[in-house]
């Protein structure tokens, strides 16, 4: 058997606290390594993006475009390097490049974001598809500098703008763009409406067609809202309907909005037709007072009148898109009413201050008062012929409407010297 090592030459083991301090000490000296590094990799960064313009800065720029924490950095940087940085972007050529002026748009160092547009403008001839694509981008001062730097394109904005309404990314964006920039998009969006495979681009598409009343777009809208009707009504997977329904109805909206007059068939057809959904239904009639003819007022007033609240509300909401007009029919003072209300305008005012005579309405002609200054009159005389111990609602809906407009207000000061009135003007007068 061995000898045991003797207790004078053993080695002594160092106890846990020593251990737990060499550790400690061991993360201290590692912690300041890399914090020496990252403070020279930083200094490194800032001089790559803040020197002289030269090819391996655009290799900097275009490796800082994927970085997840460049505005951070951008950010850290002095005023004047943010400046220099950002015209630096300008003088490079790549379609990271201008990715990464976009990005860092959304800074609020103003002088700064003057230089990353400029940039951007710089770029955008050189780099036009890059651009478009930071429609993507959803920050206001990200938006501003795209538009700008598509504005510099002059004509040939437009169909880069039409091609990001098939990304999703960039649809919203590109949607406002073109609406922006008017009538001139209107015929490329349409060969998109009509040529695009991707549903969420053609409604788009659609949408900024109606919203700039494009009538030629009529036709094309008319067959796409019928192929979703009938994919619509073919589609075995319960699942599927609502999407196939909510592109028809999309469809149908622009129709409506657009409201050429070859769609007026169509449009009276779908509103009436009773196994239609409601919604399609509302939208033909909202299309017909966008027309706004004769037939198509007949057609609305028919549906004014029944009890389905959904196509009331829509036709009369149609009938006060047709205006004054509708205003000259001699339909009762009721439904007359309902239409003036929506409208603003010496006829609707007109209309008001008659029912406000009749005690069957007068209560919502009170109402329907407020925020017509042209008015004032009318709801005074009403005011002072009350009788304030049965009419009490209705003269507090008429005290209402007056403090509505200043020239209310001060009839309203006035009337607190009518016995009668007194007290209903000042409790109005001191609530506002």
């Amino acid at each position: 058997m061995a000898e045991a090592e003797p207790k004078s030459v053993r080695k002594k083991r160092p106890s846990r606290a020593a251990r737990s301090v060499r550790v400690i000490v061991g993360l201290i000296v590692l912690a300041g390594a890399l914090a020496g590094l990252n403070a020279y990799t930083y200094k490194q960064d800032v001089q790559a993006a803040t020197g002289s313009p030269q090819p391996a800065q655009q290799g900097f720029f275009v490796t800082a475009a994927d970085r997840p924490d460049i505005e951070v950095f951008f950010k850290s940087l002095t005023h004047e390097q943010r400046v220099a940085m950002g015209k630096n972007l300008g003088a490079h050529n790549a379609p990271k490049v201008a990715e990464l002026a976009a990005r860092l748009m959304n800074s609020f160092d103003a002088e700064a974001r003057a230089e990353l547009e400029r940039s951007l403008i710089l770029l955008a001839p050189k780099q036009p598809e890059a651009v478009a694509d930071q429609l993507k981008l959803g920050a206001s001062f990200q938006r501003i500098g795209v538009f700008k730097a598509l504005d510099t394109l002059g004509p040939a904005a437009i169909p880069l703008a039409v091609a990001r309404l098939e990304k999703a990314d960039c649809r919203t964006n590109a949607a406002s763009y073109l609406l922006m920039k008017g009538a001139p998009v209107c015929e490329p969006t349409l060969a998109l409406l009509a040529s695009s495979k991707e549903k969420d681009a053609r409604l788009a598409a659609a949408d900024v067609l109606a919203k700039l009343r494009y009538l030629p777009a009529a036709p094309a809208l008319a067959k796409l809202l019928t192929q979703a009707r009938e994919e619509t009504l073919a589609e075995t997977d319960p699942t599927k309907v609502p999407d196939k329904r909510a592109e028809a109805l999309g469809y149908l909206g622009a129709l409506a909005t657009v409201a050429a007059p070859e769609s007026e068939a169509l449009l009276r057809t779908t509103a009436k037709d009773e196994a239609t959904p409601g919604p399609y239904r509302a939208q033909s009639l909202l299309g017909l007072g966008r027309i706004g003819n004769a037939a198509c007022q007949a057609t609305l007033w028919e549906f004014a009148l029944q009890q389905d609240r959904l196509l009331s509300d829509a036709a009369y909401s149609g009938l006060q898109l047709v205006g004054d007009d509708v205003l000259k029919s001699d339909r009762p003072l009721s439904s007359l009413l309902k239409v003036a209300a929506g409208l603003v305008s010496r006829a609707a005012d007109a209309v008001v201050a008659r029912a406000l005579t009749s005690p069957a309405i007068a209560l919502e002609a009170a109402t329907s008062a407020a925020d017509r200054p042209g008015l004032v009159p009318a709801l005074v005389a009403r005011l002072q012929a009350i009788d304030a111990s049965t009419e009490g609602a209705l003269a507090d809906r008429i005290i209402e409407s007056l403090a509505s407009t200043p020239a209310g207000q001060r009839s309203l000061q006035g009337l607190r010297k009518d016995p009668g009135i007194e007290a209903l003007a000042r409790r109005r007068l001191t609530q506002n």
